[in-house]
């Protein structure tokens, strides 16, 4: 019983140990009692965050079209998935589909939204928040 529970604090230390944050015992502690999975996708999170949030309806279904417009652009999306270069490669694809710079920009801001949820939740360090500049 003890050698399984301290695997699974392992198992939630490699999980930030991959994204690159260093595994704190506040962090552990959280994730403990959240219940949360460590090792998640990044569409998971966002879908499970945009559910679970006290937003207006009407911002939750902005947020869930353009994590439906992600997930067609690129699939199985993970944390450090999300760089400078992959918004360029998204901003990219919007224009290829004949999406107007208004939607383009909406479609952004509400990524921007889901990434700081990330980034508050623990499953991405602050410095690699990708809309910088």
């Amino acid at each position: 019983m003890l050698y399984e529970y301290i695997l699974y604090l392992q198992g939630i230390e490699l999980g930030y140990w991959k994204r690159g944050i260093p595994a704190t015992l506040s962090l552990l502690k959280d994730a403990v009692k959240k219940k949360s999975a460590v090792n998640i996708s990044f569409s998971t999170f966002a879908k499970s965050a945009i559910d679970n949030s006290d937003k207006k309806q009407s911002t939750k279904d902005n947020l869930h079209s353009t994590l439906a417009v992600l997930n067609d652009f690129r699939s199985g999306l993970d944390f450090k998935d999300i760089t400078y270069t992959f918004l360029r490669d998204f901003e990219q694809y919007l224009r290829e589909k004949g999406n107007a710079d208004n939607t383009i920009a909406k479609h952004m801001k509400q990524l921007r939204i889901l990434v700081n949820e990330v980034i508050n939740q623990g499953y991405m360090h602050a410095d690699a928040y990708p809309f910088r500049n």
